[in-house]
């Protein structure tokens, strides 16, 4: 039955003065009790609702029949507050509203009594006696306790409709109650609806919210055919406690979040043998590949197809921190954070990928007149993936524009570039040979050149060292600096420095000396800073213990 009809039908229901019963059955978690509230509401906020007075009781774990009478009481307000905040004061206007029913005599006792519920079963009946003119929701029927028979709430509710001009509604779940509501059923239920909304209908129940991550929400969800509702919100959870981790970040990054946050969510939450299990996806090898042995069985396999069919392998980090955060119900701040910047990292490499290919397909494969849009596409991708562009690649791009006699957007582009990559000059002097596929556009050349004299004149002794211990890596222009570095630089320096860093710029320094035919400029090195590393050993037994993980001087 459609959400449509179910809304008409409910809200005829709730308008009609007329005392009925009305069942609404559906699976769990399909939004039974979501809808009923909404519907509710609704009609409370327009006045539409016969009836002056509300309860709702969920059955869920009760055992008593005099409790459920007296909760039925208990929760009842006014039609007129629905969906405000309930406080203590609704017990006391029911109980001052029980205290007139029963007359003046007993009045003052009813006052004085500070909680119904404590004075026992008699008190309990006369409190379910002052009942009347009330719409009631009886939610769970089928998770009633042990103390409880469905046929003495059903006769309660029979009561209550014929005695004492009530609307009941029960909420329930058809298939896990067993034969004997349908034997009730004729006879106590006037009206029943079928809950069945369909997979469009659940996910715009769950997902009320805009925007492109709501629109990606319901998109994923319906892929996968997800009704429960309650599935459909621990996905909503998941995917608003992990979005505010991944602001700056490409929105690739959310898409990959929400995609793997709704099957992982659903594999974790649902209990149906159809849907693949939380621990097989996440332990699953790589024999549904056709890598190794396979050892599935047929269910594996069903499994392994319908998440095939959805996109997912879980096999990255990312992956991983969502499922953590699936299984523990939080997020690991820390261990989200870098999964997501590793891959905020792949996803710009390959939108630079695509860009190079897709400005040289525009060069390689037409003859048509575009040359305007290659020279766009050309700026757009150095503004935007810089990061991500080699030198060599830049370089062939400002051939291509002197090519066609664009040489000032072609200077342009270089400015450009060194711009954004002015922080990774230090690594291209260092590793230059490593970028080349071609020998470099001579005024690219030159403008590289120009860039590094001002690196050089701005970068200090203990930057290139600092540069050289991270990377591994120098050009004869470091070596010239640092050979000319006295050895009582070298003591300031490694008496400032603290961190790990300060054995790695050491034994950097010291490893020039060791080379196979050392140069002399190498060799000047490693001298000035033995000399440096000496005078720290004299000047206490402590550091001269610290040195000798270096250089035992005490041995030459």
């Amino acid at each position: 039955m459609s959400l449509e009809i179910i809304d008409s039908q409910v809200t005829q229901f709730l308008a009609r003065d007329t005392p009925e019963i009305l069942a609404i059955k559906g699976e769990w978690g399909v939004g039974k009790t979501y809808t009923w509230d909404q519907i509710l509401l609704r009609a409370s906020q327009e006045g539409s609702i016969s009836k002056r007075k509300y309860s709702y009781v969920s059955l869920f774990g009760m055992s008593s029949l005099e409790g459920f009478k007296y909760s039925i009481f208990e929760s009842s307000i006014e039609c007129s507050v629905i969906g405000k905040r309930i406080t203590l004061d609704t017990l006391k206007e029911n109980t001052k509203a029980l205290s007139s029913s029963l007359g003046k005599r007993s009045l003052k006792f009813f006052q004085n009594a500070p909680v119904l519920k404590g004075f026992g079963g008699s008190m309990n009946s006369l409190a379910f006696l002052s009942l009347s003119d009330t719409l009631i929701c009886i939610d769970d029927l089928e998770r009633m306790g042990d103390g409880l028979k469905l046929g003495d709430i059903l006769g309660l509710a029979h009561y209550l409709k014929e005695k004492r001009n009530c609307k009941v509604v029960f909420l329930l779940n058809e298939s896990e109650i067993g034969s004997e509501y349908k034997t009730y059923r004729e006879k106590v239920v006037d009206i029943e609806l079928k809950f069945d909304p369909t997979v469009e209908e659940s996910t715009n129940i769950a997902f009320t919210g805009t925007g492109q991550i709501y629109d990606e929400l319901r998109s994923s969800s319906r892929k996968l055919k997800i009704k429960n509702i309650r599935v459909l919100k621990k996905i909503e959870l998941i995917v608003n406690n992990s979005t505010p981790y991944l602001i700056g970040f490409e929105p690739e990054v959310t898409s990959e979040l929400i995609h793997t946050a709704t099957v992982l969510s659903w594999c974790f939450y649902s209990s149906s043998e159809s849907v693949p299990a939380f621990d097989y996806v996440i332990t699953r090898g790589y024999g549904y590949l056709g890598i190794g042995e396979d050892t599935r069985d047929e269910e594996h396999k069903r499994w392994d197809s319908l998440l095939s069919d959805y996109d997912f392998s879980f096999h990255s980090d990312f992956d991983s921190v969502i499922a953590d955060s699936v299984s523990t119900g939080y997020v690991n701040e820390q261990r989200f954070s870098k999964a997501a910047r590793e891959l905020n990292k792949r996803v710009l490499a390959d939108k630079s990928e695509k860009s190079v290919r897709h400005i040289w397909n525009l060069y390689h494969h037409s003859f048509e007149g575009n040359q305007a849009e290659i020279v766009d596409s050309i700026k757009s991708n150095v503004e935007s993936n810089s990061k991500h562009i080699s030198p060599s690649e830049i370089s062939g791009r400002r051939k291509l524009l002197k090519s066609l006699n664009l040489c000032e957007i072609a200077a342009e582009i270089i400015k450009l570039y060194l711009e954004k990559r002015k922080d990774d000059l230090s690594e291209f002097k260092a590793n230059s040979d490593l970028f080349w596929h071609s020998p470099p556009d001579s005024d690219f050349h030159e403008a590289l050149n120009n860039a590094y004299q001002l690196l050089d004149s701005a970068e200090s002794v203990e930057e290139i060292l600092r540069r050289i211990a991270k990377n591994n890596s120098w050009n004869p222009e470091d070596e010239m600096v640092l050979a000319k570095t006295a050895p009582s630089e070298y003591l300031n320096l490694f008496m400032s420095i603290q961190g790990d860093e300060l054995p790695n710029i050491i034994r950097r320094c010291l490893e020039f000396g060791k080379f196979v035919n050392a140069s002399e400029l190498q060799i000047a090195i490693s001298d000035n800073v033995r000399s440096a590393l000496k005078e720290i050993s004299d000047q206490n037994i402590l550091n001269k213990i610290r040195v000798k993980k270096f250089v035992n001087f005490d041995s030459e």
